[in-house]
This record gives C-alpha cells, sequence and structure tokens, in this order.
C-alpha cells in the first residue's frame, strides 16, 4: 500500500495520502472477506499474517512530529483488520483527514478478523532513522543507521502490541555470501534471543535462491541477478551454486 499508494513506485503509482489511505482501507476489507470467506469453508483454519516489521526515530527536534507519525503509521494494517480504528486512535484524525469514514470504522469493528501467527520481514533497512532536511522542508532518512536495535527488539514491540505468536517471515542482506553469513548469524541471535522472550515460531531466509530485479524494486525486466539468497545464481540463472552460507543455513534448519 505504501508502494502504490504514497511513494508511487508501484502500480497504479499513486502518491499523496488521499490514495494511501483509500488503498489501505481497500485492501484491509479485502483481508476481512477473505478471512471470512474461508472461515466458512473451514471453522479451524489458521490465519499467518505478515508485514514489515519496522521502526522509526528520529536524530532531531524538527523531525520528531514525522517519526511518532510513522511509527503509528506502521501498525496501521493490523489496527485497521483487527477492528482497533476508533476515535481514541493516534492515526484517527490523520484517516479522517485523507477520507477514512465513519462508516469504515463501524464496517471494520463489525468484520475483524483474528491472527493467529505474525510473521514479520526484517531487513537492514527496517529501522529508520530521520533528520529535518531544511531543503526539502520535511524529514528525510538518514543513512547509515546510527542506533540500531535489532530484530529481536523492534519484534517485541510487535508481540506485545498484538499479543499473538511471531516468527521471522522474511530476512535477506545483499552482498558476498560472507557478507550474508554474517547477516545469518546475527539474525539467528537474535532470533534465539526473542525465542526466550515470547511465543517464537520460525525462521526464513527470503530469497532461498539469488533473486532477480529486486535492485530497481522489480520496475522493470532486466534480469539482472540480486546476490541475496542461500543459494548462488550464475549470471546465465541456470545454475543455483551451494557454500559455506548454504552449508550453515541447512545446518541449522536441521
Amino acid at each position: 500500500t505504501l508502494f502504490c499508494g504514497f511513494t508511487g513506485w508501484w502500480y497504479p503509482n499513486q502518491a499523496s495520502d488521499d490514495c494511501f489511505v483509500r488503498m489501505a482501507v481497500s485492501v484491509g476489507r479485502a483481508i476481512c472477506l477473505a478471512s471470512a470467506a474461508l472461515r466458512e469453508v473451514n471453522p479451524q483454519v489458521q490465519f499467518v499474517h505478515v508485514e514489515t516489521c519496522e521502526t522509526h526515530r528520529a536524530i532531531d527536534a524538527k523531525s520528531e512530529e514525522w517519526t511518532r507519525f510513522a511509527t503509528a503509521r506502521r501498525f496501521l494494517m493490523y489496527d485497521l483488520i483487527l477492528g482497533r480504528i476508533d476515535k481514541g486512535h493516534e492515526l484517527y484524525s490523520y484517516l479522517r483527514q485523507h477520507g477514512f469514514m465513519s462508516e469504515d470504522m463501524s464496517w471494520f469493528a463489525d468484520n475483524a478478523v483474528s491472527i493467529d501467527l505474525l510473521g514479520l520481514d526484517y531487513y537492514i533497512h527496517s529501522e529508520m532513522e530521520w533528520y529535518w532536511d531544511s531543503g526539502l522542508q520535511r524529514a528525510n532518512l538518514s543513512w547509515p543507521v546510527q542506533r540500531p536495535l535489532g530484530f529481536a527488539e523492534v519484534a517485541r514491540e510487535y508481540a506485545s502490541r498484538f499479543n499473538v505468536p511471531v516468527m521471522l517471515s522474511e530476512t535477506n542482506l545483499r552482498g558476498s555470501y560472507l557478507d550474508r553469513l554474517t547477516w545469518l548469524k546475527f539474525m539467528e541471535e537474535q532470533c534465539e534471543t526473542l525465542a526466550g522472550e515470547v511465543d517464537f515460531r520460525g525462521f526464513c531466509w527470503y530469497p532461498s535462491i539469488d533473486s532477480t530485479d529486486w535492485c530497481h524494486l522489480c520496475t522493470k525486466a532486466t534480469n539482472t541477478v540480486d546476490p541475496q539468497g542461500i543459494w548462488r545464481l550464475d549470471k546465465t540463472r541456470w545454475k543455483r551454486h551451494a557454500s559455506e552460507l548454504s552449508d550453515y543455513y541447512v545446518r541449522l534448519a536441521r
């Protein structure tokens, strides 16, 4: 919803708060209706919801208002489908300003879903620090992040807010297999820490095989191999290659 309705990077390439809110409501309704239809078929069905795991911090006073908003927005889709949006919600004024109707609020309250397992996607860009850009007259991303919290602490916020079991549903690092091996070690340690504190269910590296064209967010097909997977693809993309990274991943899985 952010890439399609707010940043304009993906189809239908819209870039406004009005479009983002309208799209979030539409996607939320679709999730609720699909969940209800599946539960009719099988009342015992369990729902795994997967979303980005992110956090926002201001590095100056002028950026604090934006980071408070971004911190609340990261939970928006869950709050919508769980029927948690009411007049006391921190985003209520923003949503109303950009097209969210009282009828929408009532609909989500009447059609709320349940979440059985929360999948959290965590990458090196999941933690964001913001500074005030005097040229743009708005908060802007500061990179690299100087004070990362780590997956365990960020995921703990989601587990606490929604009180459901969690899993690491996506992670990777673009780079050499040694870079990725270092990230695997870091993430495994983070998940071990988290598993000692909350109901933690699983670890998934995405993708298992190098992907293509994510270097430009899949907005064009150039067949460019992205070095992100556990198994490496050659430039022709026909063969996958093992390494110390895949060896350790297999050992961890076993």
